[in-house]
């Protein structure tokens, strides 16, 4: 009786299968396949701020046949449907699936032709998480779903099969439709007429971009407006590329910046015909004079060509592939015209105005680029080959190395690279499309979805955009706010910029270190707007409200922490010596070859060239604060690390001045064009109600015209080239992303270097895919 006591208290009877669950339950391997926004949250869960180690996933897998639990965070895009899918069937069983924030599960508001309307349409999902982004909090909060799940499963080797039936009986419906405007394109344009005429503002007689320009091409020249201060001249296509190099080349005028060229399909306009429904649109900057210039070119509908600008600037490459991609215009000579956004078998051109914006054409499979195919040396390559054949190597889309959604395919020569090329498009959200359906506030949201990593610069750099549409300025103390917020934004994205880029060579401490004064700055947008990342604070004419009573006192707690983290940061990097031979010339560009590629921001900044917006041309009161800009001397690795210190410095600089010298006064325009009357009028009085109800279901209706807005975002000139025909929706909304050109310039930055210092050289630039892709 004894021994039999004593078996019974030291043995406990179980099943092989419920240890085994047992085990996995705290032992996941996942695997993060991140795309956009929601990835950022992700990264916050890993610091140490939320450490996910707690709670039983420690090890983070990259590799889809070392992972259990595949955790999608952000947008999955038709091009990135199948990259998805095949990582999916290459994991073991058994494998579980995280859906994390509103994009993965249902396609978030993006009801649009390139964007999947969730991932069950083809791998099986376990455990939605709701939000846009969901907080760091919701997801682990799934994991621990994911335990129950697997601690609940009966045997031992599952039958896939059987879980997928399961899961499909639960499958929710898939729709395809797309948002359909109130009215179509020519009855909204229609309507737009009987209230108001285009509005035109020549430009004076004298301008000198004008006279330098009729001095020789006097014929070409078809219009010249000067609508809200915005130079714009409309051309014939027959000498564009003389033009342009004239514009670039003479030094009165001097165009050395190619800041994009996009298009606008004008089908229904107010008195446009077909010879002029399409119009190619370029925006020219001058560095050293500071003017501008908007270069318009009618083309008919029958056959949109015209000749490519390439020979004139480097950039106009990738500029040109967008517009050909969206409006189907062609450019004589272009080097490499084929599609950069949408996916080989997509149908159509998705910014033309017969295209529906949610008409998807689902990717039925992978394919190479052209530099795949080039599988021998040619005879002027020089080498040292062991082997009669190059190495070609793909890294991405889904790589640690890319950071989610970029692809690079490399030729090899050992461990150097001979050529190279990049896909993007992964993240294609379809940003300018969505704008089209949408009011003029609704817009915003979708500015936030930009640069994810500093949402609130990029609702900045749209208001900012609108009010000039509308001819208005907004008060003083919204100025000033703005000017707080985005400069803790600012400060945030180089934060997070600096620290990912030490961890790709291998310096995690940095990580730790970068994160945790983001954290601080996110917990005071959430007291502001209400949510951590996705702010949606600035309204058109204004602020959704004020700034909350204890916002000061808490924002100047923040700041006198801030600066340790800098140091910190300087103390583990500045003068380290492995980090200096990591970055010291490595991707050097100089002041010339930078502008070439139209590069603005710190990356500009870093090859020499102090161009900010903020002091070049001053927005939201920034004439009022005293700041230095950082300029770098070489233009490498190391100096773009370098002026993003600096320039957090600089931003604490300003964000002091702002804080003592706030102003008081309204935080939205007195217009009740634009700004909803008070509450207290809507329930008291029958004029504020009619006024509230005309704004929230028609909105604001600018003028028609068109304008530029560029302000500095975080990587540089963030622009919108808005379009209205004088209705409550844009016409045609073009986003000018700083890190567009940039990542043009990639292979030709990497040419010539080894494979590590690419990947290094790749976080130094920032790309940021919601602003890549749009």
């Amino acid at each position: 009786m004894a021994t039999e006591t004593n078996i019974s208290d030291s043995f406990i009877t179980t099943t092989v299968s419920t240890v085994a669950n047992w085990a996995r339950k705290y032992s996941l391997f996942p695997m993060p396949f991140g795309t956009a926004c929601c990835a950022i949250e992700y990264m916050s869960v890993v610091s140490s701020h939320y450490d996910v180690a707690r709670f039983g996933a420690e090890v983070v897998r990259f590799s889809p046949r070392q992972a259990d639990l595949l955790m999608v965070m952000g947008t999955i895009t038709d091009k990135m449907g199948p990259v998805l899918k095949k990582i999916y069937e290459q994991m073991p069983d058994p494998k579980w699936v995280i859906s994390m924030g509103a994009c993965a599960t249902s396609g978030g508001f993006y009801r649009a032709y390139h964007v999947m309307q969730g991932i069950d349409e083809i791998i099986p999902v376990d455990v939605y998480i709701p939000g846009c982004p969901p907080s760091p909090e919701a997801l682990l909060q799934a994991i621990i779903m994911v335990q129950n799940i697997v601690q609940k499963e009966k045997e031992f080797g599952v039958d896939h099969k059987a879980r997928i039936e399961l899961r499909e009986k639960m499958l929710k419906e898939i729709t395809v439709s797309s948002p359909k405007t109130l009215l179509l394109a020519d009855q909204q344009a229609k309507e737009a007429m009987r209230l108001v005429q285009i509005m035109r503002e020549p430009a004076a007689p004298q301008n000198p971009i004008v006279a330098a320009l009729a001095g020789k091409y006097k014929d070409q020249i078809l219009d010249v407006d000067d609508f809200r201060g915005d130079l714009a001249i409309t051309l014939r296509p027959d000498k564009i590329v003389e033009v342009c190099r004239t514009l670039k080349d003479d030094p009165t005028t001097k165009f050395d910046l190619l800041s994009s060229i996009t298009g606008v399909d004008y089908q229904g306009y107010p008195d446009k015909t077909k010879d002029e429904r399409f119009h190619a649109v370029y925006h020219l900057y001058s560095i050293d004079h500071g003017h501008r210039v908007r270069l318009k070119v009618p083309l008919p509908e029958a056959s949109p060509e015209i000749d490519s600008v390439t020979p004139v600037w480097k950039t106009a490459n990738w500029h040109e592939r967008e517009t050909f991609d969206m409006f189907g215009m062609r450019f004589r000579n272009h080097p490499d015209l084929r599609r950069i956004f949408c996916h080989e078998e997509f149908v159509g051109h998705p910014l033309r105005k017969d295209h529906e914006a949610g008409a998807r054409t689902p990717l039925s499979r992978d394919y190479k680029l052209p530099i795949e195919y080039q599988t021998e040396w040619s005879d002027e390559e020089k080498h040292d080959r062991l082997d009669g054949q190059p190495t070609i190597i793909n890294v991405g889309p889904s790589h640690s190395a890319t950071h989610g959604t970029l692809r690079i395919v490399c030729r090899l020569d050992g461990e150097k690279i001979i050529n190279s090329d990049v896909e993007i498009g992964y993240l294609h959200r379809c940003f300018e499309k969505m704008a089209e359906t949408h009011q003029w506030n609704q817009v915003i949201p979708y500015t936030d979805r930009l640069n994810y990593l500093s949402s609130f610069l990029n609702n900045v750099g749209y208001a900012c955009a609108v009010e000039k549409l509308l001819g208005i300025e907004v008060p003083k103390r919204v100025e000033y706010i703005r000017v707080i917020l985005g400069e803790l934004s600012r400060i945030m994205d180089h934060m997070v910029c600096i620290g990912t880029n030490l961890v790709d060579l291998g310096a995690i401490t940095n990580f730790w270190y970068s994160f945790e004064p983001r954290e601080e700055i996110y917990d005071l947008l959430e007291m502001t707007a209400g949510v951590r990342m996705m702010v949606s604070y600035v309204r058109v004419g204004g602020l959704a409200a004020d700034l909350p009573k204890d916002f000061i006192p808490r924002c100047r707690e923040v700041l006198q922490r801030i600066p340790k983290y800098i140091d910190d940061l300087h103390k583990l990097n500045t003068h380290s010596r492995l980090f200096k031979q990591r970055a010291v010339g490595v991707t050097e560009l100089s002041a010339k070859e930078a502008i070439d590629w139209g590069f603005t921001g710190p990356c500009l900044r870093a090859a020499g060239v102090p161009y900010d917006i903020r002091q070049n041309h001053p927005y939201s009161s920034y004439e009022d604060f005293d700041f230095e800009v950082p300029v770098g001397n070489r233009g490498d690795m190391y100096d773009r690390y370098l002026v993003r210190m600096e320039e957090m410095r600089q931003s604490l600089r300003i964000i002091e001045q702002a804080l003592e010298n706030l102003p008081e006064g309204p935080y939205q325009v007195d217009d009740r064009r634009i700004t909803l009357p008070p509450k207290k009028g809507v329930y008291t009085n029958i004029e504020d109600l009619m006024n509230h109800f005309k704004l929230v279901m028609h909105g604001i209706q600018p003028p028609p015209g068109e304008v530029y807005g560029y302000s500095e975002g975080a990587n540089g000139e963030l622009g919108f080239y808005i379009v209205s025909d004088g209705s409550m929706r844009p016409w045609r909304v073009g986003a000018r992303g700083p890190c567009f050109p940039i990542f043009s310039a990639f292979p030709s930055m990497i040419e010539g270097s080894l494979l590590a210092d690419a990947v290094a050289a790749l976080g130094s630039i920032n790309i940021i895919a919601g602003e890549l892709d749009k």
